[in-house]
C-alpha cells in the first residue's frame, strides 16, 4: 500500500512566492498528472 501526502508546499523565486501553500492527497491505487501553461497561456496538444 502506497500513498503521498505533501503539506504546505510553497515556491519562491527572489522575493516574488509563486506557489503558496499548495496541499495534495494521492491514495494508494490513485495517480496525478500535473501540466504547465506555455508562456503564450495555452496548453500543449
Amino acid at each position: 500500500m502506497a500513498e503521498l501526502k505533501l503539506r504546505g508546499v510553497r515556491k519562491s523565486y527572489g522575493g516574488a512566492e509563486v506557489i503558496k501553500g499548495f496541499d495534495l492527497d494521492v491514495d494508494d491505487r490513485e495517480f496525478v498528472v500535473g501540466r504547465k501553461r506555455h508562456a503564450s497561456g495555452r496548453y500543449p496538444s
